[in-house]
């Protein structure tokens, strides 16, 4: 985290758990809405989901995506949509575009 945050990690609370699980539950009891961002037949488009001001973002590796059992723990999935050919984007660049939707709607 330091190495990555090039110092933010001093200003951002963050936290390392032993299972998705484990912080989903802690989230969800301290009142989070959790997002997971996966494209899937359900997944909700980006632009029509109205973030809740309490809320976590699951993102997954970029070559598996985030699995069925941590799917289901997420309280809604959502997607950014894509044309063409392509259906995936770098992790980096999809937790940017989230982060700027989720600001957006909080100004």
């Amino acid at each position: 985290m330091q190495k990555t945050a090039m110092g933010t990690d001093k200003f951002v609370k963050w936290s390392a758990h032993s299972s998705v699980e484990q912080v989903v539950t802690k989230l969800k009891k301290d009142g989070f809405t959790i997002y997971a961002l996966e494209t899937t037949t359900h997944s909700i488009d980006i632009s029509k989901v109205k973030f809740k001001k309490k809320c976590a973002l699951i993102l997954g590796n970029e070559a598996l995506g985030i699995s069925e059992e941590t799917l289901k723990l997420a309280d809604k999935i959502i997607q950014i949509p894509l044309s063409g050919w392509k259906n995936s984007l770098n992790v980096g660049v999809c937790t940017a575009i989230c982060c700027y939707e989720i600001s957006r709607q909080w100004e």
